[in-house]
């Protein structure tokens, strides 16, 4: 953005179910009921390079509430679906839940159970493996991000199925699960410990992906304020009868009134999480790799300098000229944009109008790293396309970008259609 933008189930399986399934749900702005978002890790980053940003931070891709202009479009099928009971209903808002907000829904006729997903930034400082060897050890100053979220087993047992369940209800303060993927980022197994700035976990289980809605700790709510990820990120509700009539009826809550807000049942999306539309931020890492940062302030953030030497690149691409982004994403960027060119809709998109690719920032204060962060993510045309409001984008750049693996912010539950980011990394040729 410019500047100037099986489910966490842990109650799918308790985190699954709930992690995963509080943060994926389509969304639609009360009263509206919508029918049914391997790189190694550095251990010793060292002085911080000024260079290590073109761009200045932007409000473009800042979650916090806006209303859409409308609602946005029903989520694909899922590639994958979570092993959670199907009356399930995911809930989520921008920005976090509002209070009074989970119970208001426990008391609605039609549910039966709800589960409230908490979730944040854990920033890791040491981690090591069961036996005490050291394996991250990023320097004074610096952490990893990681995105931890917390569950509550006891009120995620209505979530609960799939063969993680009983790793999942064994959840105990003081505990983390870990999905296959962030295991395999983390280098650590059962017993292992993770250190973070506000606290430690051990390593109680690993999960499937699917189980844990994607996060890469789930931890238990007790533990949520003690490691700063007590942002009431999202619900799972478990409802009798019709899905419609439960949801007219939240939708109808005066706390959601003015409030965009996204449904999800476990057939509407892979990761039952809020910000279903875009990839997991450990699957991001996966992809193009992690890396320590620093600069708690604001939304700047300063990248190891290594892992920008390492992944960031500077290159000619058609329409835009010069761009830096992930050496990884430049071919498939290059390849939507002569695309365009060779079918002379290169007017669509305005040279002048482009916001850039890398840039080390937050999506907002306090808020995940961007995925301009890792130079993943373009914002074209950004004057005519304001953030959680209309959108002058051609559907034709969309279809374009969409098939070479960038998901469009335009369909966000806060839209922002000037942006594109990877969201399918396999049309990059990644696993």
């Amino acid at each position: 953005m410019r500047p100037g933008a099986r489910g966490l189930l842990l109650a799918a399986a308790v985190a699954g179910v709930l992690v995963g399934a509080l943060l994926s749900l389509p969304t639609t702005p009360p009263p509206a009921v919508e029918a049914a978002s391997s790189t190694p890790s550095p251990t010793q980053p060292p002085a911080a390079d000024a260079s290590s940003s073109t761009l200045s931070p932007t409000p473009f891709d800042d979650p916090t509430p806006h209303t859409p202009a409308a609602t946005p479009p029903a989520a694909a099928p899922p590639t994958q679906t979570p092993d959670v009971p199907a009356r399930t209903l995911l809930v989520w808002t921008a920005g976090g839940l509002p209070p009074g907000l989970p119970a208001a829904v426990e008391a609605l006729a039609g549910v039966t159970a709800v589960s409230v997903i908490q979730g944040g930034e854990g920033r890791l400082i040491r981690s090591a493996r069961a036996d005490g060897s050291a394996v991250d050890a990023p320097s004074a100053g610096w952490f990893i991000p990681l995105d931890v979220l917390a569950v509550h087993p006891d009120a995620a047992e209505a979530f609960i199925s799939g063969p993680d369940r009983a790793v999942i209800a064994a959840l105990r303060p003081g505990d983390a699960l870990l999905g296959r993927t962030s295991a395999a980022l983390r280098r650590v197994g059962v017993g292992g410990r993770l250190e973070f700035d506000r606290g430690a976990v051990t390593v109680a289980g690993i999960v499937d992906d699917l189980s844990v809605a994607g996060a890469e700790a789930v931890v238990h709510a007790d533990d949520a304020h003690r490691l700063g990820v007590e942002t009431r990120r999202a619900l799972l509700v478990a409802y009798r009868g019709g899905r419609e009539d439960v949801q007219r009826r939240i939708a109808a809550l005066d706390t959601l009134q003015h409030r965009p807000v996204r449904f999800r049942s476990p057939a509407e999306t892979t990761w039952l999480r809020h910000g279903d539309a875009v990839l997991p931020q450990a699957l991001i890492k996966a992809a193009f790799g992690e890396f320590a940062v620093r600069g708690r302030g604001g939304r700047s953030l300063e990248v190891a300098p290594e892992w920008e030497r390492e992944a960031i690149t500077r290159e000619s691409v058609p329409v835009l000229g010069t761009v830096r982004c992930h050496h990884r994403v430049i071919p498939a960027l290059a390849a939507a944009l002569g695309e365009l060119e060779r079918a002379n809709l290169a007017h669509l998109v305005d040279p002048a109008d482009f916001a850039g690719c890398y840039s080390p920032r937050r999506i907002a204060a306090g808020a995940p790293p961007s995925r301009h962060a890792w130079g993943i993510a373009v914002d074209l045309n950004v004057d005519g396309n304001p953030r959680g409001s209309f959108s002058t984008q051609d559907p034709r750049l969309v279809a374009v970008m969409r098939d070479a693996g960038f998901g469009w912010g335009g369909s966000w539950l806060v839209p922002d259609p000037a942006h594109y980011e990877v969201t399918d990394p396999a049309r990059l040729g990644l696993r």
